[in-house]
């Protein structure tokens, strides 16, 4: 019997699999849950989330592709990062290199779970980072991004946009750009959308380009949404000889972003997982 407080066991009473949540690694630790098929499993895949507001919105995505994948026979892993989400930690933890890490920690703990020789990863907006960076230790593994941020500069600055019109229907006044840029280096962090974010975390980020890590022993989807152009990344990797394609028919809206639980958001949801579920198993099995 497991009686440890902080840990939890769900069996899918329809076809058998296991999602095993707990914490992990070395403190402070991080919130992770592993799906198990309920059969002989195929391969894993390593979910790597977004940060800050972006995480829960993804949530569910991720929790649908994580549960279509191991009903096809592969197991995955989703976690937090240290400081973020329902992991332990503070704030200040969280930059690009410590995602980078704790990817590295998470992937290891579902190849000793699970036993695997066989690793895909899901790198969800800011995550495509993380996810580009472990797949090159892994030569030959998948790789679908959703949504990827391919600019960093240009992610801060949207969300910087996004920040100053939501003060637009309070009562104070928006601040330029720049000068919340200076602010949030004099006074170390910042609230963004409800939630802080640190200097630190925009130190490690700024001036990364995912254009500039071509994982050439990869294939890799591209799923756009939103505002999102990938005709750079995908001429660019392709020239590089990467073997990138991207979704077709996909909507140009940002409709994952959208915090209300409509029927219309649900459906999609199940399509995306399905698409990055079928996509994964038909990749690993050649």
């Amino acid at each position: 019997m497991n009686n440890d407080p902080r840990s939890a066991t769900r069996i899918d009473s329809q076809n058998g699999t296991t999602e095993e949540l707990s914490y992990f690694g070395d403190a402070p630790q991080m919130f992770g849950s592993i799906h198990i098929p309920a059969g002989d499993v195929r391969a894993g895949v390593v979910i790597c989330s977004s940060t800050h507001a972006e995480l829960l919105k993804s949530y569910q995505l991720e929790v649908r592709a994580a549960r279509a994948l191991a009903s096809r026979g592969i197991a995955v892993q989703r976690f937090h990062y240290r400081g973020d989400g329902n992991s332990d930690g503070t704030i200040a933890e969280l930059t690009l290199p410590a995602m980078v890490e704790a990817t590295s920690e998470a992937t290891e703990r579902l190849i000793d779970r699970t036993g695997i020789d066989t690793v895909a990863f899901i790198g969800v907006r800011m995550g495509a980072f993380p996810a580009v960076t472990l797949a090159q230790r892994f030569p030959g593994a998948p790789i679908v991004l959703w949504d990827p941020v391919l600019d960093t500069d240009r992610f801060m600055r949207d969300a910087l946009r996004s920040h100053a019109i939501a003060a637009l229907k309070g009562e104070a006044k928006p601040e330029k750009t720049n000068q919340t840029i200076e602010r949030l280096e004099r006074d170390g962090s910042i609230d963004l959308l409800g939630y802080e974010f640190t200097s630190g975390f925009y130190d490690s980020i700024r001036g990364r380009k995912l254009t500039d890590q071509p994982p050439v022993d990869s294939s890799v989807l591209v799923v756009p949404f939103g505002s999102t152009v990938n005709t750079d990344l995908l001429d660019i990797w392709s020239a590089e000889g990467v073997d990138v394609s991207t979704s077709e028919g996909t909507e140009r809206e940002a409709w994952w972003l959208d915090e209300q639980a409509t029927k219309d958001r649900q459906n999609r949801g199940t399509v995306l997982a399905d698409l990055t579920a079928t996509w994964i198993s038909d990749t690993i099995d050649g």
